[in-house]
């Protein structure tokens, strides 16, 4: 069986696009990528995105084995099928970013993030079918979904039962914590010159036009 495993962070200090692509580029037939992830660059998910999306040598079903959040749960709708175990967390909130500098450069990266937020909302429209405002409100809220909720939500087709007795709460206050980890590596190691960088590799692979075109 074809497995690729995204586990950890997302980006320069954990999982990367060029992983992603190198693995796929070895593959053949239907592929399962398993997902244990609190995020992490949304630069590099959308690159991650990406990649699975133009995998056309067999079918692409992900796994979310435990913890899909921000940019996370994004690269988990890029299968052509998306199954969740029933003590799984699925989370979604507004793009953001560390960012320093003056009320120019501030302004542009807001800018910058208000266009990925609406470009990754538009994958969420589109799988749920829920309306725009439904699904701004619930990314505004950083909204966690748990097991059977991620199936109720319409973010994933099936629903893996493992006779789970655990409670939602227990297995959300994990999946913030988790969260509130990726974050603190973000802050120590993304800094305003690799967000630069990120914009710059976007715009020359034709991903930023595509931001700076979505409704914000």
């Amino acid at each position: 069986m074809n497995e690729i495993q995204i586990y950890g962070e997302i980006g320069f200090w954990g999982v990367t696009a060029s992983s992603v692509r190198d693995q796929l580029s070895q593959l053949n037939g239907d592929v399962t990528i398993k997902i244990d992830s609190p995020g992490g660059s949304v630069f590099e998910g959308i690159s991650i995105f990406n990649a699975i999306k133009e995998y056309n040598k067999g079918k692409i079903t992900v796994v979310i084995e435990s913890l899909a959040a921000s940019i996370a749960s994004y690269i988990a709708l890029a299968g052509d099928e998306i199954k969740a175990y029933d003590n799984s967390t699925f989370m979604i909130h507004n793009a953001w970013s560390f960012v320093y500098g003056d009320g120019n450069e501030l302004r542009k990266t807001a800018n910058i993030l208000d266009g990925l937020t609406s470009l990754i909302g538009k994958k969420y429209i589109s799988k749920t079918g829920k309306s725009k405002d439904e699904i701004k409100v619930a990314m505004d809220s950083e909204s966690y979904y748990f097991g059977d909720e991620i199936l109720d939500y319409g973010f994933c087709d099936e629903v893996i039962s493992t006779e789970n007795e655990n409670t939602k709460e227990e297995f959300v206050a994990l999946s913030i914590e988790k969260f509130k980890a990726c974050c603190k590596v973000a802050s120590e190691k993304y800094s305003t010159d690799e967000f630069v960088q990120a914009v710059a590799k976007l715009t020359k692979d034709g991903v930023l036009k595509a931001v700076e075109n979505v409704n914000t």
